[in-house]
């Protein structure tokens, strides 16, 4: 995200076409774009799987019969991309200085690398349960965000920004391609489980943006979060007092149209 961020830097100052937004006006911009993200302090990922004997006449479960209760938790994780779509709107106070608002539909999350899963023994030298592996590993969580942004324009187009940004969780589930098993005899209940996400999220934006002649908009920025992304952790179908370290982190590029108003 680092070297993304730079480039753009390089990139921006080399452009040579720019546009002023008129001093006490108002514009509006759709954007669309991508996330990055990588939540920091690797939060954890758990594959949850339950082993029951069944009696083979009426199906009802054995009080002292086998029992196999297996958690994998995993937090080997990476970046993932999402979408970022939304319209922002700015009021140009002068020359230099101008401050928006906005709203977006923002994906983020995390990845993680495939997880080889433990067989399952059974008694009596019966063949294991083989589980396999759970591929394509990640965590979604989509928001609705709120940037409130000061742009300050120090060279032609080019604008430097920072500001706050309010966030509202309304999708957080784990995700994963995970093949379900059967065995004769027995009850096998399986599950994916992510810590439990706070429906609120702060965070600060920094970044830049270059206005284009012709109403492109190029914006990159890059969101720290400043609480704690998870309200506890996942304690085998419960909560535990204790809350993750992991806080927001996303690298936003987007591209937009600025119309004057």
């Amino acid at each position: 995200m680092k070297k993304l961020f730079i480039a753009s830097v390089l990139f921006s100052c080399a452009l040579v076409t720019w546009a002023q937004q008129n001093p006490k006006s108002w514009s509006i911009t759709p954007k669309v774009g991508l996330n990055i993200s990588n939540p920091t302090h690797r939060p954890s990922f758990y594959v949850h799987t339950e082993v029951l004997e069944i009696t083979p006449n009426d199906g009802l479960m054995h009080s002292i019969g086998f029992h196999e209760d297996l958690v994998h938790e995993t937090y080997v994780a990476s970046s993932k991309t999402g979408l970022a779509l939304g319209v922002e709107a700015q009021y140009q106070f002068d020359a230099r200085l101008g401050l928006s608002v906005g709203v977006y539909y923002s994906q983020q999350g995390v990845k993680y690398k495939d997880i080889n899963l433990d067989n399952i023994i059974l008694p009596d030298g019966q063949a294991p349960i083989e589980q396999g592996k759970v591929k394509n590993v990640r965590t979604q969580l989509d928001y609705i965000t709120m940037p409130i942004l000061l742009n300050y324009y120090v060279y032609k187009g080019l604008a430097l920004k920072i500001g706050l940004q309010p966030a509202y969780n309304v999708v957080a589930k784990p995700r994963a391609d995970w093949g379900k098993i059967q065995r004769e005899k027995y009850l096998i209940g399986q599950e994916l489980a992510i810590d439990e996400v706070h429906k609120w999220d702060v965070s600060v934006p920094v970044g830049l943006a270059y206005d284009f002649k012709n109403g492109l908009v190029v914006d990159l920025r890059y969101h720290a979060g400043i609480g704690y992304l998870y309200a506890s952790r996942w304690d085998g179908g419960g909560m535990s007092k204790e809350k993750p370290k992991s806080r927001t982190s996303v690298c936003q590029l987007t591209v937009g149209y600025k119309f004057g108003l």
